[in-house]
């Protein structure tokens, strides 16, 4: 990520996972198959908006 020109209409959105290490024990257990938020990232995809996400965030 980079700043951009402060010229126009446009928004960065960040999205921070802070994940414990109880969130990241159960997802390494297979007690939790992901903590993404699938709606935020189906509206992401649906409206084409370039988003870069971590495997962190998905749980992947």
């Amino acid at each position: 990520m980079d700043h951009g020109p402060r010229t126009g209409a446009k928004v960065a959105l960040t999205f921070d996972a802070d994940m414990t290490d109880g969130m990241l024990a159960s997802l390494r257990s297979g007690r939790v198959k992901s903590y993404a938020n699938l709606r935020i990232l189906d509206l992401l995809e649906r409206e084409q908006v370039p988003a870069p996400l971590s495997e962190v965030l998905t749980g992947a």
